[in-house]
């Protein structure tokens, strides 16, 4: 599994993450093996998300929002503590509204290449490697090209009552 961000016309971090599964034990918290919430704090909010946040506060001189989408991780009191701890502000997500999140265009994008990739399957480590690749050649103007495609998002999905849009 793997986490990455992204901000207008900016990429940020890809970070292989270290999920309790793979070292054989899930957390009582995330019985499917995914990313717990200590794990997202500690892998993420303290360290490439909070990096990313504060360069990007830095470069533009303004106040950012982290986009955050109903994954347990992302709203449970720990999470919001550290995130409040950390001056990380943030932007609440609908739950199951993938076409108003411009990263899941992105992780839809990065898939794809990475399937085509020969060899990407054959273990962790190769498709590891075929992820990052595939993330290093996202250039900043492929992120800004569907973030700017975002901007009718919204209001054709109110149109819609909520209903799934066509972006792209």
């Amino acid at each position: 599994m793997v986490w990455g961000c992204i901000a207008y016309g900016k990429k940020g971090p890809l970070v292989r993450l270290d999920l309790p599964r793979s070292r054989g034990k899930a957390p009582e918290d995330h019985k499917r093996g995914g990313l717990d919430t200590k794990g997202y704090v500690a892998q993420i909010l303290e360290g490439p998300l909070l990096q990313f946040y504060m360069d990007c506060e830095k470069e533009r001189g303004g106040e950012m929002l982290v986009v955050k989408d109903n994954a347990p991780a992302h709203n449970s009191k720990l999470t919001a503590e550290a995130r409040r701890h950390l001056g990380i502000k943030h932007l609440d997500h609908p739950a199951h509204s993938p076409d108003i999140n411009p990263i899941e265009r992105i992780w839809f994008e990065l898939k794809y290449k990475v399937q085509r990739t020969p060899g990407a399957y054959k273990s962790i480590d190769a498709l590891w490697e075929a992820t990052r690749q595939a993330w290093e050649e996202l250039t900043d103007e492929d992120i800004q090209r569907v973030k700017s495609k975002m901007g009718r998002v919204p209001a054709a999905v109110i149109e819609k009552r909520g209903g799934s849009v066509k972006v792209f």
